[in-house]
């Protein structure tokens, strides 16, 4: 029997296949390379954007605003406290109605609120002290029981600056939704290219199938070729190996060092379109509005601390006066 026309066929084939699948790796990797470069431009794009608007973030007036606001309502708050028969039971109560900058430090204003409020506690002990040692000293003059109520802080004088704080925080805002914005596409980009989608685990099996093909399908076919006529197919090792010395073996093992340096230059890519892990750990930063500036973290507590305290103590009404209520809404 002829095996010859076997080993023949079985290389062709082998040999078309190996071609085909090649064809179709190659095309495919050159393919996810360029989506690669495009997606990797983008995301640096992305935090050179994001850098742009870190700086335009911090580039606001948020300490000339905070100190303007923190000024007005804590003002207000010691008036009220001065104008109030009783105090409220805690300066997180106080900070729940008043109108603080959410961008200020809220623990840093709850602070001053219970030093105003130890304060006022301090003086009105006094008070007491004082109107006793009056009493003793006559007590056929009431003016001494008399409080003298300081004067309502003037609301002209609060709202002075009103119209400037509106403008700037006009643009804090604006500026804060184009952040929010960008924040969502930065998401969204490392949302795709988390799972690194152009280097594709299909893609190096079907290398190392390729490979095993070419060598089992075309290679050692290639090099039993040709054989005699009715004589019984085996494969001789040592056969196979002293084919390598021909001019044949020559030529195959050229042909095989080059298509499997083929293969490898191909893995290679495949493997390789892999994101830098500090580059998205970079974009994966910038996709938080707290690290775009101090004040938005302190934007995020605020928040955060308000939620607890309505949650907690309530919607409350302070014990003040009236007029001193329009001050604060």
């Amino acid at each position: 029997m002829d095996w010859n026309w076997l080993y023949s066929s079985l290389a062709q084939s082998a040999a078309a296949i190996v071609g085909i699948i090649s064809a179709f790796v190659i095309t495919k990797v050159v393919s996810n390379q360029g989506e690669y470069a495009k997606r990797l431009q983008l995301i640096k794009q992305l935090i050179i954007d994001a850098n742009s608007l870190k700086g335009e973030i911090n580039g606001r007036y948020f300490r000339w605003s905070n100190a303007r606001i923190r000024e007005r309502e804590l003002k207000i708050i010691q008036s009220n406290l001065l104008n109030s028969p009783e105090l409220p039971e805690s300066a997180e109560e106080i900070y729940l109605k008043a109108s603080f900058s959410t961008f200020d430090d809220a623990k840093k204003i709850i602070e001053k609120i219970q030093t105003l409020i130890n304060s006022e506690l301090s003086r009105r002990e006094d008070d007491r002290k004082q109107a006793f040692q009056n009493f003793k000293a006559s007590s056929n003059h009431p003016a001494y029981f008399e409080r003298i109520s300081p004067s309502i802080v003037s609301s002209s004088n609060i709202d002075s600056m009103q119209d400037k704080l509106n403008d700037e925080y006009e643009i804090i805002d604006a500026v804060i939704i184009k952040i929010e914005r960008h924040t969502e596409y930065i998401k969204a980009q490392l949302s795709e290219a988390s799972s690194n989608p152009e280097s594709s685990p299909m893609i190096s099996r079907m290398v190392y199938i390729l490979g095993l093909m070419y060598i089992f399908g075309v290679l050692i076919p290639l090099c039993i070729l040709p054989l005699p006529i009715n004589q019984p197919a085996f494969w001789d090792i040592n056969e196979i190996i002293s084919e390598a010395y021909s001019i044949k073996g020559a030529i195959l093992s050229i042909v095989s060092i080059l298509f499997f340096a083929i293969l490898g230059t191909f893995s290679s890519i495949n493997i390789g379109l892999k994101y830098p892990a500090n580059l998205m750990s970079d974009a994966e930063s910038l996709c938080h509005l707290k690290n775009y500036s101090k004040y938005l973290v302190n934007r995020e507590n605020s928040l955060s601390l308000l939620k607890n305290l309505e949650s907690t103590i309530g919607k409350i009404t302070p014990n003040f006066d009236d007029e001193d209520d329009d001050l604060l809404e």
